[in-house]
């Protein structure tokens, strides 16, 4: 079967999830081409309006009849109540989530339509405009339609969603006492101290200066995408 790919089409504002729109990255432990990609989690409304006139459109022009009913048939988006676990607030509205995919650098910009270099911007539950096209795809036995990633532009950084299931560390350590009078800038070693070189004995000593740097933070580690494709939205 011969791909055929519908026209861009922008949507939004939308949620991301775990985002890799700087740096290509591939699933763990897969070992496919590694992509520039994200998670898009839309309301039910926009799939209803933007989304499913597109997947409905494509399907007429690129699959035989009843050929997209199939059970293994792959489909761009899901509802987001097949996986509460990675994204519960989200499952709870009502939205779909699918993943967005491209082999090409894209360009992220601002509200001015600048390029935002710094990475650290765009996190998990970054509200964006977004630009996206479908394709009909049938190879490695797998046939259906994927999601292809365009241009992001970022609006405002919104809630979360508890993307994998996350807990804020506020929640995770409320009503644990412990104590605060001592910030945590002033864990570092005490200064030590020496007496000046060549001074006479009894000379008051001068204390040599703390070494600079707290101790190094603990290392962060992303939550992996989820993998699987559970059934079909209604409607699709």
């Amino acid at each position: 079967m011969t791909s055929i790919k519908s026209e861009p089409f922008t949507v939004g504002p939308v949620t991301l999830a775990f985002p890799s729109l700087f740096v290509p990255s591939k699933p763990r432990n897969s070992t496919g081409t590694e992509k520039y990609n994200t998670g898009v989690v839309v309301t039910a409304e926009q799939y209803a309006q933007v989304i499913k006139p597109q997947i409905d459109a494509l399907i007429t022009a690129a699959f035989k009849k009843g050929e997209a009913q199939a059970p293994k048939f792959n489909w761009p988006f899901y509802e987001c109540i097949h996986k509460s676990d990675t994204y519960p607030e989200a499952a709870k509205r009502g939205m779909l989530y699918g993943n967005a995919k491209s082999l090409f650098e894209i360009e992220v910009l601002d509200g001015a339509r600048q390029p935002i270099i710094n990475p650290g911007i765009i996190k998990d539950g970054a509200q964006v405009y977004i630009s996206l096209h479908l394709y009909s795809f049938d190879q490695g036995g797998g046939t259906g339609i994927g999601l292809g990633l365009g241009p992001v532009m970022f609006d405002v950084q919104g809630e979360a969603l508890n993307v994998s299931g996350g807990q804020r560390g506020v929640d995770a350590f409320a009503g644990i006492e412990v104590n605060t009078s001592v910030p945590a800038s002033a864990n570092v070693a005490p200064p030590q101290s020496a007496a000046p070189a060549g001074g006479p004995p009894g000379a008051p000593t001068q204390a040599a200066a703390a070494p600079a740097g707290g101790p190094p933070g603990a290392p962060t580690q992303a939550a992996a995408a989820p993998a699987g494709s559970p059934p079909p939205p209604p409607g699709a």
